[in-house]
């Protein structure tokens, strides 16, 4: 249900982070001056499924094994890439530290500086940009079923990256690197002892 919830309030991030970078981009129209949104798909429920086994184990024994997909906090994310570091203090002091849900319905809830000499590289394996983890409160929805008169309230935390266009292109050079030390072409555990998909059975059909 997290990943369809995640679908429904998407659409509506996306718009608003877009807004905010587009008014931003045209207070600061320069030639020395770049500013680009991009947009991204919500997580989907396999990527979900991969995150949250960082956070504890995922079982519906107890409260916490049932929650712990509430610690993926870049269900709907995007990003906004900037051609100087001035640029990127600016946009977080101008655009994003005032806004309020109650005016803006987006609000900072966190900020990490990945750009700091305190940050920790290993996270992301020497990777740097600022996330910001915001909250988005997009009101009242009509339900994804189209019934009439009946809909939900639509409230989600999501993640705005903003990168410098340096780093920009290292992470486009490094991306499939990344993805492999991270495991995403790893065989799941429960499939490499079958029959068929990698296991010993399946290297003696090839001698």
């Amino acid at each position: 249900w997290l990943a369809n919830y995640a679908q429904l309030a998407n659409s509506d991030f996306q718009k608003r982070i877009e807004g905010l970078a587009t008014r931003f981009a045209e207070a600061n129209t320069g030639s020395s001056v770049t500013i680009a949104f991009r947009g991204s798909a919500p997580k989907s429920y396999e990527r979900i499924h991969t995150k949250e086994m960082r956070y504890g184990e995922n079982t519906h024994e107890t409260y916490a094994g049932r929650t712990v997909a509430a610690q993926v906090m870049d269900l709907v994310r995007c990003s906004i890439t900037v051609n100087s570091p001035a640029l990127a203090c600016r946009l977080i002091d101008e655009v994003f530290s005032p806004l309020t849900l109650q005016k803006d319905r987006l609000q900072v809830m966190k900020v990490v500086n990945r750009y700091s000499k305190d940050s920790n590289m290993d996270e992301l394996m020497g990777f740097r940009n600022i996330e910001l983890t915001m909250v988005m409160d997009s009101g009242w929805k009509p339900s994804a079923c189209g019934r009439k008169d009946l809909g939900m309230q639509v409230k989600i935390i999501g993640e705005v990256q903003i990168l410098l266009e340096d780093f920009l292109n290292i992470r486009k050079r490094r991306h499939l690197i990344f993805k492999a030390a991270r495991g995403e072409f790893d065989w799941p555990e429960e499939l490499e002892d079958e029959k068929g998909l990698g296991g010993k059975d399946d290297d003696e059909d090839w001698k």
